[in-house]
């Protein structure tokens, strides 16, 4: 969700983002994605999202660091990522793709994404008998179409198909900060892709969508659950602060408070279908990760030009 905070991104990168060599061992750069409900910050600060109650509670059990807030659009977290920035994304989801940009903790388990449309466009869906919707036909249809977030992940399954449409589909990438879902509702597009929980938070915000009778869809052969955390850079600076995020968040998984931004956005539908499947993923990650899990950044070779230099 767009807010006055993030067109002021640049002038807040400016301010809190500094070279490498010049950040104190004891400063902590948190990146935050306007992204209701998953990332929420109120006056540049998490606040009341899936991923803020958890982000909060590791801040409040690492005081001897100085925490910093940095609110930021997806391009530009996953641009300062692969520069190597010594700061971290709170809301990772673990891919390939992000997990050869970044070390990443596991902190939130979310149910798919579903195909989000309007009732009056569910006739002319592709579905199969158990009622999902079959996407590789869909993104064959240039009839009907689709608006999706440019540079955002929607799982590898979804991101393959996505990637593998034909050249003439309906199916448009966008890199404008307006929700997709909006524009669904006001008939400026046919589908698009997402979590039913944000559904839900953009029908309780917006009168509009909630009058726009949209309907969530499960997706043929999208049944995984999705794992999400927190992403440091693949540098030594970022394997030390992810050894130290892991830990926190293993202490806090079965921490009430933490998961309340989880159960706050959850539907009672998604509770009661997938409740046991994150009860299980809590108590794994009630254990800290591996070491191994985050191994040191390879030693560059060196140059032998400048090995040759008298």
């Amino acid at each position: 969700m767009c807010s006055r905070r993030a067109l002021i991104v640049g002038a807040c990168l400016a301010a809190c983002l500094v070279l490498a060599a010049n950040v104190r061992a004891d400063t902590m750069t948190w990146l935050l994605r306007d992204f209701p409900p998953s990332s929420m910050p109120v006056a540049g600060q998490p606040s009341r999202g899936m991923a803020d109650e958890f982000v909060k509670a590791i801040v409040q059990r690492w005081p001897d660091a100085e925490h910093r807030y940095v609110v930021a659009n997806n391009n530009r977290i996953l641009a300062l990522l692969e520069a190597g920035e010594p700061a971290c994304f709170t809301t990772a989801l673990r891919v390939p793709a992000r997990e050869r940009q970044a070390y990443i903790a596991d902190m939130l388990i979310v149910p798919p994404q579903m195909l989000i449309v309007r009732a009056d466009t569910l006739s002319r869906l592709p579905l199969n008998p158990l009622g999902e919707v079959r996407l590789e036909a869909l993104l064959a249809d240039a009839s009907l179409q689709g608006l999706l977030i440019q540079s955002r992940s929607y799982g590898s399954q979804l991101d393959g198909q996505i990637k593998a449409r034909p050249a003439d589909s309906g199916l448009h990438l966008s890199a404008s900060t307006a929700h997709p879902l909006r524009l669904v509702a006001r008939s400026r597009a046919d589908y698009t892709i997402d979590y039913d929980y944000t559904l839900a938070y953009e029908q309780h915000i917006d009168e509009s969508i909630l009058k726009a009778s949209l309907l969530s869809l499960p997706i043929e052969g999208n049944s995984q659950m999705l794992v999400a955390g927190i992403a440091c850079p693949r540098t030594e600076w970022g394997r030390q602060a992810i050894l130290r995020i892991d830990q926190l968040i293993a202490s806090l998984a079965q921490n009430p408070e933490a998961r309340s931004g989880l159960e706050r956005w959850m539907t009672p539908q998604s509770r009661q279908r997938y409740g046991r499947q994150i009860e299980q993923f809590y108590q794994r990650r009630s254990q800290p990760s591996p070491a191994s899990a985050f191994a040191a950044p390879p030693t560059p070779p060196p140059n032998p030009a400048s090995a040759a230099r008298p």
